[in-house]
């Protein structure tokens, strides 16, 4: 409730404006706690009575790392920068995605392929995140062509390159 009223403008006391009470909105959104903000306003003879209900975004209860066997769930954990307790935003879940895929990638699985899901646990308060990892196999080089070298033979370039 503190934390509501301190980023509000609206006040007891002051004037009513509709556009005050949509910056209100804004504020509380950027806050990046809700889901939902609705404002139910009720205008009798000069007074404004305002009631803000919010819905809060969920915390997570628990992370699980399905299909990984190449990689150990604490790199995984490591790499995605999502914690247990934290507030579900689905931007930071993307990024997660993304950044284990990279680290999957980094390892030589360039074919793996990463999925988040949420599940509830306990409805609109805690949820379970799931990533859904499909690993398969590591790429692997199959030739290595060289193009373009005049003055120096294929191997004397191969035998310096770290790629085999």
């Amino acid at each position: 409730k503190d934390a509501i009223l301190a980023k509000i403008t609206s006040k007891v006391g002051g004037a009513y404006s509709a556009a005050t009470l949509r910056e209100d909105v804004e504020n509380l959104f950027k806050l990046g706690f809700f889901n939902n903000i609705e404002v139910d306003r009720q205008i009798t003879g000069g007074e404004a009575t305002l009631t803000y209900r919010v819905l809060e975004k969920p915390s997570i209860a628990e992370i699980i790392y399905e299909g990984n066997s190449e990689v150990k769930a604490d790199d995984i954990a490591d790499a995605s920068g999502i914690k247990a307790y934290q507030l579900l935003n689905m931007a930071k879940v993307k990024e997660a995605t993304e950044k284990i895929q990279k680290l999957y990638e980094d390892k030589g699985f360039f074919l793996a392929k990463v999925d988040a899901e949420v599940q509830d646990v306990t409805k609109d308060e805690t949820v379970k995140l799931i990533f859904k990892i499909r690993e398969n196999d590591k790429v692997k080089v199959k030739q290595i062509t060289i193009l373009g070298n005049k003055n120096l033979t294929d191997d004397e370039l191969k035998s310096k390159m770290l790629t085999k």
